[in-house]
């Protein structure tokens, strides 16, 4: 399981942060400063400490995935998403490049193991399609891999 540091002053904003991102299955501890996390992760020198994610975005095309505000932006406009089509997409873009599978869509975005229906996934990622729909996209993003889930890439 990949590990991730959260390092926010906001104790709110960082333990939420921390839940977004175990729900697509990070291992996450969170602290106040780079003080305490050079500490937690025994590191001398905070010259030895640059892979530390403040606020993960992920810029893809003409939209920013803003982890820390649960928001989806098209060239700076806010897109409206339920909250489970935003959980969807983070996981998938957390996984981006990787086929994830329907199975661990059922178990880790919905955490209802297989009492969820493939049909109840394929219509979130439809949705998600269409709202990530671009004429150099025009799937949005989200491919199908017969017989094995789906993928997000950035290439058309």
């Amino acid at each position: 399981m990949n590990k991730i540091l959260v390092i926010n002053q906001d104790k709110y904003q960082g333990n939420s942060l921390a839940d977004k991102l175990r729900i697509a299955g990070y291992e996450v501890s969170v602290v106040a400063n780079e003080d305490e996390a050079l500490q937690m992760l025994q590191i001398p020198t905070k010259d030895m400490a640059t892979d530390f994610v403040h606020h993960p975005d992920f810029d893809f095309g003409p939209f920013k995935l803003v982890f820390a505000k649960v928001q989806l932006l098209k060239n700076g406009i806010p897109i409206p998403l339920s909250y489970m089509e935003c959980k969807l997409l983070m996981y998938l873009v957390l996984h981006r490049e990787q086929i994830v599978s329907t199975y661990d869509l059922m178990r880790v975005v919905w955490g209802y193991g297989e009492a969820v229906s493939s049909g109840t996934i394929y219509t979130h990622v439809s949705w998600l399609r269409k709202k990530l729909k671009t004429p150099q996209h025009p799937g949005g993003y989200i491919n199908t891999v017969r017989n094995m889930g789906y993928i997000f890439s950035e290439s058309p």
